[in-house]
């Protein structure tokens, strides 16, 4: 019987997570959180700094509109403004959301990207992108 309960709420925690899914931090006192992440660590998620290449959005080390990558290759897309830079922190959220199931998470990424559309930045139509190609539908 203990091994039910133990797999329950194992269920339980991957669907309602009581802890904050970066640093740990119990969320049971901060009752408001809609998603598994505290205020602090979504707080330092790294946006993206200065200029950004006008295809692929990352930053640009040069003047140019454009970076290295995006220069010399035609795309199927016109351009992309991500929210944050694919790293550390966000990485391990995007991480937390596609491959360990933390469904929560999807609001969290809801209301930020509705943030973004509201605020006039330059974001045009939202794409989620599959972890694998096996994903696609």
């Amino acid at each position: 019987m203990e091994r039910v309960w133990t797999m329950i709420r194992g269920c339980l925690e991957i669907l309602f997570p009581r802890a904050c899914v970066l640093c740990g931090r119990d969320l049971l006192d901060d009752a408001a959180r809609r998603y598994p992440l505290c205020r602090d660590c979504e707080s330092n998620l790294p946006r993206v700094p200065g200029p950004r290449c006008s295809v692929c959005g990352k930053p640009l080390i040069s003047e140019q509109v454009l970076c290295m990558r995006c220069r010399d290759r035609r795309f199927d897309f016109d351009s992309a403004y991500p929210l944050w830079a694919y790293a550390g922190a966000v990485q391990d959220l995007i991480v937390s959301y596609k491959i360990r199931g933390i469904r929560p998470l999807a609001e969290f990424f809801a209301d930020r990207i509705g943030e973004q559309l509201r605020s006039g930045d330059p974001a045009g139509t939202v794409v989620p992108v599959p972890y694998r190609r096996s994903k696609l539908r």
